[in-house]
């Protein structure tokens, strides 16, 4: 349900669709980490413009669909 590239195209953010779940990792698929977990939804991930950032759309359940900010390099809190 989506994915971005870093403006370095080193990186890509993606949503998995089966559990809605968040990721980021190297083009190479190496240093992949869980940026959004269950039972968030998150789908149409972009990075920001220095990198540092990642917007996506997603909700809890039962919670409307909003705008989301979480750290390239950390995990979103639920």
């Amino acid at each position: 349900m989506g994915l971005d590239f870093s403006r370095d195209g080193e990186w890509v953010a993606y949503n998995d669709g089966s559990d809605g779940t968040m990721w980021r990792s190297k083009v190479d698929g190496t240093q992949k980490l869980q940026l959004v977990f269950p039972p968030m939804q998150a789908y149409l991930p972009r990075w920001s413009p220095d990198g540092k950032q990642i917007a996506f759309s997603g909700h809890p359940p039962g919670e409307p669909w909003q705008i989301y900010i979480v750290p390239a390099e950390e995990a979103l809190p639920i």
